[in-house]
């Protein structure tokens, strides 16, 4: 055994002592002394955490407020008009006021980094999607989270073009309902909100017995690229065969090249197909269920709102209230329906307010006895089988490339190629390693 290490000894060994007298002397400090002043460098650092803690902040903010702004009601009109209704000279001058607040940043903070901080602001969300939660997956070593993110980009791109349309045109026609009166433009916001809605939870609900888009893909695409390598890594019949110390300089790097290409393919297939065996494992697609829920109650409270502003808009006394209602009112009312019953300050007291409050009774029926006991019964048995034939088909093609790898390069078997990677110094080996690492 090595023996250890002596301790340094401490720092107060050999010093002479100080008396208690002494130290009080030393402890004390003339009078009108000034008190150290902190360096400039933890100035400069306090300065840099708090604009980043302010960044943090406002960013969110300021896309919280223009999404409620846009998609749900004027929350600083309602909280201007609820608790300082005296300052209504605010939402009056807004662009004066914004202004005055752009100025006023601009003076307590440099231009560089107000310049700094609007861009942060602008775009907030494409650094969250495509760095931080990225950059987040990768710390954790989170590969299920990870695929979840992924499943959930390929969806989002597979019905781009539905939600598109669909989104766009229930915002037309509740913008119809909230901006513009009378009972024509009632009536078409109206019908329009229904067939959406009506539209969306028959899209959900067929998507429960229809085979997965995602996967779909996913059991095109492997086989196109387990294709394509193969064809541009196939030996030059030049020298197929040869001895790699009987092949000329750009030969041997060209059969390295091509060896590395093909051994890469299979270390990743097998690596995919584990992390999609764990995704499975992890029941993280429950996840994607549950929000694909969340979305339609949001859109189902937000389209019932509407539908009661319309027709309070065409007849007040369908509704009971002890004041004016306001937007926020009547997206309270449609909350408490879809959630508990209704709300004791605005009733719904005429025929058509009542079928209404009905209606979203209804719709909240078909999501929560019958959307959820689908999803994740049916649903999820079949995603489980769909999501085992496309590991089954990287397994299938790892295998293919292995085998081609033995019959076209003579190499007994994938250990034996990295080696022989190794031995060549590749330029990708110490990425093949890695990715054998985490396999």
């Amino acid at each position: 055994m090595r023996a250890a290490l002596p301790l340094p000894k401490p720092l107060s060994e050999g010093m002479p002592e100080t008396s208690p007298t002494q130290e009080n002397q030393v402890a004390q400090v003339e009078p009108g002394t000034p008190a150290p002043v902190p360096s400039q460098a933890a100035q400069s650092g306090f300065r840099k955490g708090l604009f980043r803690t302010a960044r943090e902040v406002v960013a969110p903010l300021v896309w919280v407020y223009i999404l409620v702004k846009l998609f749900v009601f004027d929350a600083d009109v309602y909280l201007i008009n609820r608790f300082i209704p005296s300052a209504d000279w605010l939402i009056t001058f807004k662009p004066l006021v914004i202004m005055a607040i752009l100025a006023l940043t601009l003076l307590a903070i440099k231009s560089t980094n107000l310049l700094i901080l609007l861009a942060f602001i602008i775009f907030y969300p494409v650094i969250v999607i495509f760095w931080r939660i990225p950059r987040s997956i990768y710390i954790r070593r989170s590969w299920s989270m990870g695929f979840f993110a992924i499943n959930s980009a390929l969806s989002a791109a597979v019905n781009f073009k539905y939600n598109f349309v669909s989104t766009s045109a229930l915002a037309i026609v509740a913008a119809i309902g909230l901006t513009l009166s009378g009972r024509i433009w009632m009536s078409v916001s109206i019908v329009g909100i229904f067939g959406l809605l009506l539209l969306a939870y028959f899209r959900r609900f067929t998507a429960v017995f229809r085979p997965s888009q995602i996967f779909s893909a996913y059991r095109e695409f492997v086989p196109k690229m387990r294709e394509a390598t193969t064809s541009a890594c196939a030996p030059d019949p030049e020298y197929q065969g040869l001895a790699l110390d009987l092949m000329t300089e750009p030969q041997r790097q060209k059969w390295i090249q091509n060896l590395q290409t093909l051994v890469l393919s299979n270390t990743l297939y097998i690596f995919i197909a584990n992390r999609m065996s764990d995704y499975q494992k992890s029941k993280y697609n429950i996840l994607s269920y549950i929000i694909s829920i969340l979305w339609l109650i949001v859109i189902t409270v937000l389209s019932f709102s509407v539908v009661y502003f319309a027709l309070y808009k065409v007849d007040h006394s369908l509704f009971r209230s002890p004041s004016i209602p306001s937007y926020f009112d009547f997206l309270y009312l449609s909350f408490t329906i879809f959630l508990k019953g209704g709300s004791a300050n605005l009733a719904a007291i005429g025929p058509l307010s009542q079928a209404a409050a009905m209606a979203e009774g209804i719709f909240q029926l078909l999501l929560f006895s019958i959307l959820i006991s689908l999803v994740l019964s049916v649903r999820g048995s079949r995603y489980e089988r769909e999501m085992e034939g496309v590991i089954k088909g990287l397994e299938n093609d790892s295998s293919f490339l292995e085998s081609y790898i033995r019959e076209q390069y003579n190499v007994p078997s994938l250990s034996d190629a990295i080696a022989l990677l190794e031995d060549a110094k590749s330029s990708l080996i110490g990425f093949i390693y890695t990715v054998v690492r985490h396999t």
